[in-house]
């Protein structure tokens, strides 16, 4: 059986697969607003997440099919 923790992480990967970065966040706003510490989180989900990542992201997007 997974940890919680360990089905946080899968969860939200899946999520980011799924829809990509930008809608992502977009849902883990409208679904988690007003609790946690967004700070701490987002220094943990963007750990090795550099400009260059984000830009290919959202140039990716703007794509057809994507």
């Amino acid at each position: 059986m997974k940890t919680t923790a360990e089905l946080q992480r899968e969860a939200w990967n899946a999520i980011l697969d799924r829809l990509g970065i930008a809608d992502a966040f977009r849902y883990r706003v409208i679904s988690e607003s007003g609790r946690g510490d967004y700070a701490s989180e987002r220094e943990r989900l963007f750990a090795g997440v550099s400009l260059d990542d984000w830009v290919e992201q959202i140039r990716g997007a703007d794509e057809p099919g994507s």
